[in-house]
Order: structure tokens, then C-alpha cells, then sequence
């Protein structure tokens, strides 16, 4: 689904594939990259799973949410912790949510993060 050269082309990818007219639209929530980090490739479908949680979730839902609670992700076995719900710097796996609320649906939500979510770190603990 996800597999353009950077995480720029992720967002319209995801769109154009979760269309009612393609089939049914899975509802859920994408944390879009803002910038890259050497090492975590933007092509990698493991790595864009573990940016899908399949829950559509606004920000006003993530910020109520406690630290170290976890955010099940498409990566089987993974999920995004909360690292800081503070409303200065809320973090998820240690990373910005730079632009909350960057799209809104009624299925779906995308949330622009700092930089990608590193699951070697952070995401086989559920």
C-alpha cells in the first residue's frame, strides 16, 4: 500500500488506497513523518505498518490518554507507546506530534510526527 520513496508520497498513498471505491476503507489513524532518519527506510512495509494504528483516532482522543499506554499498530506484535502527554511536547515513542489533526475523516485521521518511529526501540512490547 505504502511504498513510495519517501515519507512525503505515504499520505497520498494511503488515501488513494483506503477509497470507498476500491473496497472496504480501513479505519484508522497514520503518523506521518516529517522528516527522515538515516537508517528507517520510507519503502519498508514493516515500517510503514508500525505507522498505521486501526483505530480512527483525533488528537482530542490520544491526548487523554496516559503515559506508557500503548497504541496497537498493522505491525503484527507492535504498537506505539505514549511517551509524554504533556501539551507542550506529546510524544509517541519518544517522537513530536508536530501537526495533530492534519487530516480528518470520519474513518480516517493523519497526524504529522516529527520524525519516524523506530519499532526496534519501542514497539514489540504490547
Amino acid at each position: 500500500m505504502i511504498s513510495g520513496g519517501s515519507f512525503d508520497d505515504w499520505s497520498e498513498a494511503f488515501l488513494e488506497t483506503n477509497d470507498e471505491v476500491n473496497g472496504p476503507i480501513l479505519i484508522s489513524t497514520l503518523f506521518l513523518p516529517k522528516t527522515s532518519v538515516e537508517g528507517i527506510n520510507a519503502t519498508s512495509r514493516l515500517v510503514a505498518s508500525y505507522h498505521i494504528v486501526p483505530h480512527c483516532l483525533n488528537f482530542s482522543d490520544i491526548s487523554l490518554m496516559k503515559p506508557f499506554s500503548r497504541l496497537p499498530t498493522l505491525l503484527s506484535g507492535n504498537s506505539i507507546v505514549i511517551t509524554n502527554n504533556s501539551a507542550s511536547g506529546f510524544t509517541l515513542d519518544g517522537v513530536l506530534i508536530s501537526e495533530p489533526d492534519l487530516f480528518v475523516s470520519p474513518s480516517i485521521v493523519i497526524h504529522r510526527i516529527a520524525s519516524p518511529f523506530n519499532f526496534s526501540r519501542y514497539g514489540n512490547a504490547i
